[in-house]
């Protein structure tokens, strides 16, 4: 039932229907169904449709697709979001069936297909780490000094902070 009544709210919302109502909001909110949360920039000329089971933003930079099962709830918010989606920097738990669990300093990735590299990199463009593997790897972030660093898996990107 809950899933319906998701459907139907997204249905409402539009498809392929320009935000531009939204003017005095400055981001979408989703709500993941593991309970994690999106907060996506609003950009100029942007819509919002459901394509083949997916829920799809999208823009002159570009486009940002969340499966309909993953999609909660979703809302616009007066708060700013992050444009890290629209430079292709989003989250990969669910894409490619890639998993990532970090456990204090160690990010553990699996579920890889053969001869995937994963690299990270440091905001100045410095290669941290780099690896062909395959199922799985681990990554000690304990060894890397404080700040925020970029995961590369097949060519798709995350963020994570080192503390």
């Amino acid at each position: 039932m809950k899933k319906i009544f998701t459907l139907l709210c997204l249905l409402a919302a539009g498809s392929a229907a320009p935000i531009y109502a939204a003017t005095n909001y400055k981001s979408v909110v989703i709500e993941h169904a593991d309970t994690h949360v999106s907060r996506i920039t609003i950009e100029a000329g942007m819509t919002t449709a459901i394509e083949d089971g997916m829920f799809v933003m999208s823009c002159s930079k570009g486009e940002i697709s969340y499966e309909l099962d993953d999609v909660h709830h979703w809302t616009f918010s007066k708060e700013s979001g992050d444009s890290d989606g629209w430079a292709g920097i989003t989250d990969i738990r669910k894409d490619n069936a890639i998993t990532i669990d970090w456990s204090g300093n160690i990010l553990h990735v699996g579920n890889l297909s053969v001869q995937t590299v994963v690299t990270v990199t440091s905001l100045d463009g410095k290669s941290m780490f780099r690896h062909t593997v395959s199922g799985e790897c681990e990554i000690d972030l304990g060894e890397f000094a404080t700040g925020v660093y970029v995961v590369n898996i097949n060519n798709q990107s995350l963020k994570v902070a080192v503390k």
